[in-house]
């Protein structure tokens, strides 16, 4: 990465994991006055296969900053290989600090679930997306039926390969709900290739109950010269919602269709939490026996889990 003035390359990551606070914990982050997030949240640089043609644009993701940290927040990276090992190289040139935020691995693979399905590119139902469990004589079984499953989906129109995706080492990284939720599995090779104290692994539990201690540990980890701000609130965000029906959604796209984009976005202050009332609605919960079955699948994992990072996972993840 010599090409480009390495002051302006990151040197914090939040890696992960997908729909376990990471937006909420970044936008904590970059209210420091030491940190400044990328321009983009996730610029996701260094999970592309053609990342070479893209470093001059990443290095500008920090422009103009004078911050000490520069926080690229992409949670591609902790479940994407060849990340890891842009990253760690990285490392090898300046000093730099990788934060992890884990929720409840269940909750988390169903999350995503429907956060592909309101971006329209998931059209399985859930016990169709998670069929990988059934039969599975372990988790090494339904991982690979999970990886079967999602390429002949692909073929049958059930699943939609995005070109945005395309970019990406693994175009499909964002199906595989099972995968990226075997936090043991992704996080040993990140902990056992990175410096000695340049990673810290947080609960989504811990931001969500004692944000004020996950912030004050995250100073000083980061060895911050001034404290995050007292009691600031912790936003929830990114709160998937899905249509509420075949009805709905065609009255959401008549709508589209209609009115031109200046008047949505003009009147969107006015009436856009009603319009989202109207035609979103949260997910419906997983069923008990898919829950269930997810946690047993994921048991040995999540065991694992707690030896590594040298402290039980919460109660509720068992």
């Amino acid at each position: 990465m010599s090409g480009v003035a390495k002051l302006m390359y990151p040197n914090l990551f939040l890696i992960g994991a997908q729909k376990s606070g990471t937006t909420s914990f970044a936008e904590l982050l970059a209210a420091h006055p030491q940190i400044a997030l990328a321009h983009s949240k996730e610029p996701n640089i260094l999970g592309c296969r053609d990342e070479a043609s893209r470093l001059p644009a990443y290095a500008k993701c920090w422009a103009g900053t004078v911050a000490g940290y520069r926080l690229d927040a992409s949670q591609v990276y902790l479940v994407n290989p060849p990340s890891r090992e842009r990253i760690v190289k990285l490392a090898q040139d300046q000093p730099l600090k990788v934060l992890v935020l884990l929720r409840d691995p269940v909750a988390r693979a169903i999350s995503a679930f429907w956060h592909m399905t309101a971006s329209g590119i998931e059209r399985r139902s859930l016990s169709q997306a998670f069929r990988c469990l059934s039969g599975a004589a372990d988790l090494a079984a339904a991982l690979a039926a999970e990886s079967q499953n999602i390429e002949m989906d692909l073929g049958s129109g059930e699943l939609v390969a995005h070109q945005y995706a395309r970019r990406f080492y693994d175009e499909h990284w964002n199906f595989r709900y099972l995968h990226n939720s075997c936090y043991a599995h992704h996080l040993k090779p990140w902990l056992a290739a990175l410096p000695e104290d340049s990673c810290r692994v947080w609960f989504t539990d811990d931001l969500r109950n004692e944000p004020a201690r996950l912030l004050s540990d995250t100073a000083a980890f980061l060895d911050l010269s001034v404290p995050f701000a007292p009691d600031r609130p912790v936003a929830q965000a990114n709160v998937t919602r899905v249509s509420r029906g075949t009805a709905m959604a065609r009255l959401g796209r008549g709508v589209r269709n209609i009115v031109p984009e200046s008047v949505r976005l003009a009147l969107r202050p006015l009436l856009g939490s009603f319009y989202d009332r109207l035609t979103l609605a949260r997910p419906q919960a997983a069923a008990p026996q898919l829950q269930a079955r997810l946690r047993a699948v994921l048991a040995e994992d999540l065991a694992e889990l707690g030896g590594i990072l040298g402290r039980e996972v919460p109660a509720t993840w068992h």
